[in-house]
């Protein structure tokens, strides 16, 4: 799964402003590289620590426990599946009618940026991995 451009701005915004942009790798090949060294390490170290994927990863498993707590595991399949941004989803989920069908969402949804309530959860995981990186740091 991955944000809409605003979001994943936004997230960027919110790391910096916690003051851990510097963490933040500055390719993609190094985000990837991190990411697999942790899944090898089995843990995340101050030498693999990437606060912009773990902040987007906090949200969208987050979001999917959302999905399926709320009854809706085909749901939180669907935006692991396809190019959803969590966010947006979230912020979609409030307002429509329970009558709505996975697949209705989903052609609402695409290509869309929505801004709204589930925002906040930027601000909370910029600040989580803030946490992180001084339990880390110690």
């Amino acid at each position: 799964m991955r944000f809409c451009q605003p979001h994943w701005d936004e997230l960027r915004q919110a790391i910096h402003k916690v003051g851990l942009d510097a963490w933040v790798p500055d390719s993609g090949e190094k985000a990837m590289a991190a990411m697999a060294s942790q899944i090898e390490q089995g843990t995340t170290t101050i030498d693999n620590f990437d606060p912009l994927m773990g902040a987007h990863n906090a949200i969208a498993i987050n979001m999917g426990e959302a999905c399926r707590n709320n009854g809706d595991a085909t749901l939180a399949l669907f935006m692991i599946a396809e190019p959803i941004c969590p966010l947006c989803l979230g912020n979609y989920m409030v307002s429509i009618p329970q009558s709505a069908t996975n697949h209705q969402i989903l052609a609402d949804l695409e290509g869309k940026h929505l801004a709204g309530p589930f925002d906040e959860w930027i601000e909370t995981a910029a600040q989580g991995q803030l946490d992180r990186w001084k339990n880390l740091a110690q």
